[in-house]
C-alpha cells in the first residue's frame, strides 16, 4: 500500500510538471541536466541516476529499459566534457585508462543485448542492488 502511495504521489507530481508551459518545462529540464552534468564531473559518476529520476518525472516514462538506455545516450556527452576537463589537469588519464576500454566497450554491448532480454523488475533490482553495493563500499570500504 506505501508503495502505491508514493508510486501515485511521483505520477501526480509527473502530471504536474508535464503540464507546465514549455519555458518552465524546459528549465526543469535543465535544471536536472545541470545537476547531473555536476554529478558527473565532480564525483565522475552519478549523473545517470538523475537522469533516469528526471526522465521518470518529466517524460513520464515507466519502462525501465527505455529510461536506462536514454539516460546511457545523455552521459555520453557529459563523460566527454568531464575527461576533457580532466585532462587538462592530468594529462596521463589515457594512458591510465586504455586497459580498461575495450573490455569496457565489449561490455557496454553485452549489457545493451541483454538489456532486451531481461524483465523491467529485475533490472531496477540489479540497479538497486548496485547502488547499495557502491553507497556500502564508499561509506565503508576503502
Amino acid at each position: 500500500m506505501e508503495k502505491e502511495k508514493k508510486t501515485a504521489l511521483a505520477d501526480a507530481i509527473g502530471e504536474k510538471l508535464r503540464t507546465l508551459p514549455k519555458p518552465v518545462y524546459a528549465a526543469a529540464a535543465a535544471a536536472f541536466g545541470a545537476a547531473a552534468g555536476f554529478l558527473n564531473g565532480f564525483l565522475g559518476s552519478g549523473g545517470g541516476v538523475i537522469l533516469i529520476f528526471a526522465m521518470r518525472l518529466l517524460l513520464g516514462k515507466r519502462d525501465e529499459k527505455d529510461v536506462f538506455a536514454t539516460a546511457v545516450l545523455s552521459i555520453l556527452p557529459m563523460s566527454a566534457v568531464s575527461v576533457l576537463f580532466y585532462r587538462a589537469s592530468d594529462g596521463d588519464i589515457f594512458s591510465r585508462s586504455a586497459p580498461y576500454l575495450l573490455p569496457a566497450a565489449i561490455g557496454g554491448i553485452t549489457g545493451a543485448l541483454l538489456l532486451s532480454r531481461i524483465s523491467s523488475k529485475l533490472l531496477r533490482g540489479i540497479f538497486a542492488a548496485l547502488m547499495l553495493w557502491a553507497g556500502f563500499r564508499m561509506s565503508f570500504g576503502r
